[in-house]
């Protein structure tokens, strides 16, 4: 039986990694958001594959899994920008959130995966064993805020994980919230791993075997005068005043978020190079990263990591396998009974 993923919001492609290993085949990527679709990323990784800016591009192709990772910044507590109350008036069919389950409902896929920041459930949320989504908004300035339909999915059962990255051997601390939908049809059970500390991946474990040669190798950014007298006054684990941490090699590493927020290596005064932040995210090595440093680090950090999604497609591919055998027994004992 052929499996087959697509991402929407997919970027450069993260979210297919895993489920590919698995065996699933990847029909195509959207993402209008330009920037984050980069064409000589996808091509390497992806030769072949469709890829497309059009949000409603390849609607009518039958997909098993639908995953996306759409932008989770407005919501993000790094976010200085924006006061609570200002998020309130966020006009919610403007959220790509809210757009990913649009396109849901036009796709129909058997299952789909949403991944963004826990803390958007402040905002934008599934209730419990709900399968209708709501936006708390304000109407108007000065007016009581009140919570509003947004979409809904008949025809979907929604399951919700609030997962940390280290639990899937991922050598980093990073909390995100996992939506899966899937059409009422499946009885599918998910339960995410849960990792002893002493098992967590650490930062030493991730750079074994670094070496100039290696795809997303580069050397390291130049630093002013002042940026330098900083980074080396930072021990292991504390913050310089731009809140850059200095990791620590024998922990997992803190959030690998993008170009706009750097760590430092554990001992060299320098702050991290692409490849060490690909492997903190856990992306095979074969996978190449093209543009400017900054443009790859925000193609890394802003991404679901691959392992993840293995471990979830796994057990939707099962699900789904299961499925198809449970039908074909079935028409063939109606067969028998004709």
């Amino acid at each position: 039986m052929s499996l087959t993923i697509g991402s929407v919001y997919g970027g450069v492609g993260s979210t297919l990694i895993g489920p590919v290993e698995n065996g699933f085949e990847p029909q195509y990527i959207v993402d209008p958001r330009t920037a984050y679709l980069v064409k000589e990323t996808i091509e390497y990784n992806w030769p072949g594959l469709k890829y497309s800016p059009d949000l409603d591009a390849f609607q009518n192709e039958k997909i098993d899994l639908l995953v996306a990772q759409p932008k989770c910044s407005d919501y993000s507590l790094l976010n200085r920008t924006k006061t609570r109350d200002d998020l309130y008036r966020v006009d919610p069919y403007q959220v790509e959130y809210v757009k990913f389950l649009q396109q849901v409902n036009k796709r129909k896929p058997e299952f789909f995966i949403l991944e963004n920041l826990p803390r958007i459930r402040e905002f934008l949320f599934f209730p419990h064993n709900g399968n209708t989504f709501y936006a708390a908004v304000e109407v108007e300035r000065g007016k009581p805020r009140t919570i509003e339909a947004v979409v809904e999915l008949p025809n979907y059962k929604i399951l919700q994980f609030d997962i940390n990255a280290v639990n899937f051997g991922i050598p980093q601390f990073r909390r995100r919230l996992f939506i899966i939908g899937h059409l009422k049809k499946y009885n599918f059970i998910y339960e995410p791993p849960v990792l002893e500390e002493k098992d967590y991946k650490t930062v030493r474990q991730a750079f074994q075997g670094l070496h100039n040669g290696m795809l997303n190798y580069s050397g390291d950014r130049e630093l002013t005068e002042k940026m330098a007298s900083k980074i080396v006054r930072c021990l292991p684990g504390q913050k310089t005043p731009n809140k850059e941490r200095r990791l620590e090699f024998d922990k997992p590493s803190p959030t690998i978020v993008s170009s706009s927020i750097r760590h430092i290596h554990p001992v060299k005064h320098r702050y991290l190079r692409k490849i060490e932040c690909s492997r903190l995210m856990s992306y095979p090595d074969s996978f190449k990263f093209f543009g400017s440093e900054n443009q790859c680090l925000d193609q890394i950090g802003r991404a679901i990591c691959p392992p993840i999604n293995l471990h979830i497609s796994t057990v939707i591919k099962k699900s789904l396998l299961k499925y198809h055998q449970s039908s074909q027994i079935n028409n063939i004992l109606d067969g028998i009974m004709l």
